[in-house]
């Protein structure tokens, strides 16, 4: 998603993808275990208060709106979404004798 990733922020030091990994894995003797897509479980609640600080053209004028039509137990309900993150599980290589 490069730029247009929701967490790409300043105080993220680091954005890495597959080929990054695999490299910097490598040169730690570590190989791959696991690669995938991260799902977050949030709420209505939380994304607001996160768009409202780190706003989006889009997304924060809809999450206001929501906001302030919304029940509280529709804004508190959790839902799972992907939102660009990864889950990433290295190992050491099994050497046989």
């Amino acid at each position: 998603m490069g730029r247009r990733w929701t967490h790409y922020k300043a105080e993220h030091f680091f954005y890495f993808n597959r080929r990054s990994i695999e490299r910097l894995a490598a040169r730690c003797g570590l190989e791959f275990a696991h690669f995938g897509r991260l799902k977050k479980s949030l709420n209505l609640h939380y994304l607001h208060s996160q768009l409202t600080v780190y706003r989006h053209g889009l997304m924060t004028p809809v999450t206001d709106l929501l906001n302030r039509v919304l029940p509280a137990r529709l804004m508190e309900r959790n839902f799972k979404i992907r939102i660009g993150g990864i889950v990433v599980l290295l190992k050491k290589p099994v050497y046989s004798s």
